[in-house]
């Protein structure tokens, strides 16, 4: 089976999987990971090679309640009180505020 036979998903996978065997043991020829990808992108492959089968930990909170913690503390209120009122730990809404910059836009 040659790559044009491949599926989309399958292509996404073999590049992530190549890239990580180069960057572990090296010796992935660029040419064989430009070829991959292009493959890829002409079978309607838009989006970044990564995560193709959407894996992963999902967000367990949503970008409302990322947006009314940040508003919270720019009213002035302590930490502390944001985690009581929304019902999460204090490290978990520290990190809310200070790792999600520029979630409003996305409101």
């Amino acid at each position: 089976m040659s790559m044009m036979e491949m599926k989309r998903t399958d292509l996404g996978e073999l590049y992530i999987l190549l890239e990580m065997y180069g960057r572990t043991y090296g010796g992935v020829p660029e040419n064989l990971l430009e070829a991959i990808k292009g493959a890829y992108r002409r079978q309607g492959g838009e989006k970044p090679i990564r995560n193709v089968r959407g894996a992963g930990r999902k967000s367990r909170i949503s970008p409302e309640q990322i947006c009314r913690a940040k508003e919270l503390r720019e009213k002035g209120c302590k930490i502390r009180e944001i985690a009581e009122e929304m019902g999460y730990s204090i490290g978990f809404v520290h990190k809310l505020i200070n790792e999600h910059p520029g979630q409003e836009e996305k409101i």
